[in-house]
């Protein structure tokens, strides 16, 4: 298993690279990502001036990545940790490193909601979520490390895609833990026959996953209210789910203008970790 974690060096960068190091293995590799930007000049007479101060950065941050490594190779030795560092725009830096090292999860440190206050790691894990080809894992500053024994799945299209489920089975059987897989529907504007459709499709879709995946232990639940991220936390604080799993779906311009994804509105909120994994199409 492949991880990258990009890292600022803050606290909550580190909350990112402590639960990497716990869900990594023996055979796992963590890659460590670091992305500043270079400053450039047209003037002839500085441009030395500013190379100089590029490598001397350079080398502050080769240093500070090199700290990182030393700190993981002590608290789990055997794992292969690596560093990079990119001279772009963060966002950008992560994209093209996850698909040059294969990885098998992005894992990123965000902040949560206080109050009317909403703080999205300067909206870099979101627009990450949005444009990665990988799931990310998004961990709140104050989340609290503690084995995954409940893992919920959101979905009201009843994923079959390969990809998606095998993303979502990696994590659970990590942990042998139990998979709780819940579709919503909103009391407000659902028709009676959506209800009973979802009740049915949910059954269905259960044993699909059984089928797909014997070992894991599927827990279902049709879950109804006026607010979907209230109905979920509801659900989350009653059976002590240690991590949401949700996918996301490419928007046209219009939806990201007037609507925000279910998936970032739990990542703006959620104090367990979120599994943002990304659909191939709409």
């Amino acid at each position: 298993m492949k991880l990258l974690v990009p890292t600022d060096f803050s606290k909550n960068a580190q909350k990112a690279i402590d639960y990497a190091v716990n869900i990594a293995t023996e055979k796992s590799a963590i890659i460590l990502l670091h992305a500043y930007q270079i400053i450039d000049t047209d003037s002839a007479s500085r441009k030395i001036l500013f190379e100089e101060y590029n490598l001397d950065i350079a080398r502050k941050l080769h240093d500070e990545l090199k700290v990182q490594k030393k700190n993981i190779a002590r608290l789990k030795p055997g794992i292969h940790v690596s560093a990079e560092l990119y001279d772009k725009d963060i966002k950008s830096s992560i994209v093209e490193a996850s698909e040059k090292f294969g990885v098998d999860f992005i894992v990123m440190g965000t902040q949560g909601a206080s109050g009317l206050k909403k703080v999205f790691m300067g909206s870099v894990t979101a627009r990450v979520i949005g444009n990665a080809a990988v799931p990310v894992l998004a961990i709140p500053r104050m989340y609290k490390w503690r084995v995954p024994q409940n893992i919920l799945f959101a979905t009201n299209r009843f994923e079959t895609d390969a990809n998606i489920l095998n993303a979502i089975f990696k994590v659970v059987n990590l942990f042998k833990a139990h998979l709780h897989v819940i579709v919503f529907t909103d009391i407000d504007t659902a028709a009676t026959e959506d209800y009973i459709n979802h009740k049915n499709k949910l059954d269905e879709y259960k044993i699909e996953l059984k089928k797909r995946n014997k070992e894991i232990k599927v827990i279902s639940s049709h879950l109804k209210g006026s607010e979907f991220e209230d109905t979920l936390q509801l659900y989350i604080d009653e059976h002590s789910i240690d991590m949401i799993a949700m996918v996301t779906y490419k928007r046209s311009l219009l939806q990201s203008i007037f609507t925000r994804s279910a998936t970032k509105k739990m990542a703006y909120r959620t104090s367990i970790p979120l599994l943002a994994i990304p659909a191939a199409e709409d």
